[in-house]
């Protein structure tokens, strides 16, 4: 009989903690993060064969009722011609879609020669002299 009586008023006085919604949202945490590592094979003539890994992960930052799903795409490879290419892409919802951040950063190493701005490139160096 004390067993019952335990039981019933632990099951009472918790009655109303199981009613309430158990998440809490804070906003701007990173919450459900799924990550799929790919690998990537490619071929061009540009750059002939591309060997590497293309990643993409998913996450929310917020109430998924008002947040939408963040995400983050990007690779790196390497070539049959010596070339290392590295990029990435996203777009990133904050709390309640508060803010919206996009992101598109690439990092290429080439065989080609690149005439970049400065004061040493040789366009800008053929228009002085």
């Amino acid at each position: 009989m004390t067993r019952i009586l335990i039981f019933a008023l632990l099951f009472w006085t918790s009655l109303p903690l199981l009613a309430q919604d158990s998440i809490v949202y804070r906003p701007n945490q990173i919450r459900d993060f799924k990550l799929v590592p790919l690998p990537a094979i490619a071929s061009n003539p540009a750059n002939g064969w591309l060997f590497g890994i293309a990643p993409s992960a998913t996450w929310r930052m917020g109430d998924p009722k008002s947040t939408h799903l963040s995400n983050l795409v990007g690779n790196l490879m390497y070539t049959t011609k010596k070339q290392w290419l590295i990029s990435s892409r996203s777009t990133i919802f904050l709390a309640e879609d508060s803010w919206i951040l996009l992101g598109d950063w690439r990092f290429f190493i080439t065989s080609q020669p690149t005439f970049g701005l400065g004061s040493s490139s040789p366009a800008l160096a053929a228009l002085y002299f």
